[in-house]
């Protein structure tokens, strides 16, 4: 299935969600989504059907598998995941953002002015500067970079996966980011595994987050 269809289903399922909350009846939509992805990925040469661990998709005891945006790469830090100094705080939107004011922050009040501060600071404000040339934009972005490798680092060297799919800020900028987190990956992760694992920015930009929950629905 390509990506147009699985917006397509991602928007039916949504539509039958809403219909069942409006209405309040709930009895017939497990069996409708359920009929509707049979439909969708009947065959076992789907490719979802491949992903995963060994071609699972690992849950966990209690399906909290997965989470490491709660990872802990810094005793202080951006906060994502309730955890100061997290992945997700390190590495996502909002995390990027808070980094950019802490560093903005104490440039001020040393008396240096910041242009892009001047603003709402954003992960995209930031990057923009940096594209610009901006010195300090372009140090949030290593900074970021260097925590991305330390996550990814220790998951390859636990899991020893052929690929991972970074999508949002990587798939924005992966050029600001990528190079630093290479040289962390390059330097900190066993070589037999980082040497045999491909890191790219996902294809379905801002669907990402429906095409997962779809996937994941598929194991249910």
């Amino acid at each position: 299935m390509d990506l147009r269809g699985f917006t397509e289903l991602g928007a039916d399922i949504g539509r039958r969600v809403n219909d069942s909350i409006s209405s309040g009846d709930f009895s017939q939509l497990n069996r409708d989504i359920k009929r509707t992805f049979e439909s969708a990925f009947s065959g076992k040469n789907n490719d979802l059907y491949r992903d995963g661990l060994d071609g699972k998709l690992y849950r966990g005891a209690n399906d909290m598998a997965g989470e490491a945006g709660h990872i802990r790469l810094s005793a202080f830090g951006p906060v994502g995941y309730g955890k100061a100094g997290s992945f997700e705080g390190f590495c996502s939107g909002g995390g990027i953002a808070q980094l950019a004011e802490m560093i903005a922050k104490e440039k001020q009040q040393m008396g240096i002015e910041v242009t892009w501060a001047n603003e709402k600071i954003t992960a995209k404000t930031v990057a923009d500067a940096a594209r610009k040339g901006d010195a300090l934009a372009k140090e949030v972005y290593e900074i970021c970079g260097e925590k991305l490798g330390v996550g990814l680092s220790v998951l390859i060297d636990i899991l020893n996966p052929q690929k991972i799919v970074l999508g949002s800020i990587f798939k924005r900028s992966s050029n600001l980011i990528w190079p630093y987190a290479k040289e962390v990956i390059d330097r900190e992760a066993l070589g037999l595994s980082s040497g045999v694992c491909e890191v790219v920015p996902a294809q379905l930009d801002e669907n990402l987050g429906d095409i997962a929950a779809i996937a994941t629905a598929l194991y249910n």
